[in-house]
């Protein structure tokens, strides 16, 4: 009758112990895995922000270097070094219909 109650306890309370030594390894695992996880995200979440300052800092010097206050440029005829283009069209049109 001994016998039979150890082969009893052997089987039945045997098992859960190796079942637990397997649960436990698999939260350790699962444990691990987040942990590398979330250090990736940080990771990312850091090289994110990197661009994002770089992105916010070459369209605002972008945005500084191109502001122009009035919009209107004006040119001299005395200091423009290009040839009247407007007089030469006229007098073609002129001459074609001539």
């Amino acid at each position: 009758m001994l016998k039979t109650l150890e082969r009893y306890q052997k089987c039945n309370y045997g098992a859960p112990e190796t079942n637990v030594s397997a649960r436990e390894a698999l939260e350790l695992s699962s444990q691990q895995e987040y942990l590398k996880l979330k250090a990736r995200y940080e990771a990312l979440q850091r090289s994110e922000r990197f661009v994002a300052a770089i992105l916010l800092a070459t369209y605002s010097g972008l945005l500084y270097g191109l502001y122009v206050p009035d919009w209107q440029f004006n040119v001299s005829a005395s200091t423009s070094s290009l040839p009247p283009i407007i007089g030469k069209i006229e007098s073609a049109k002129n001459v074609s219909m001539e």
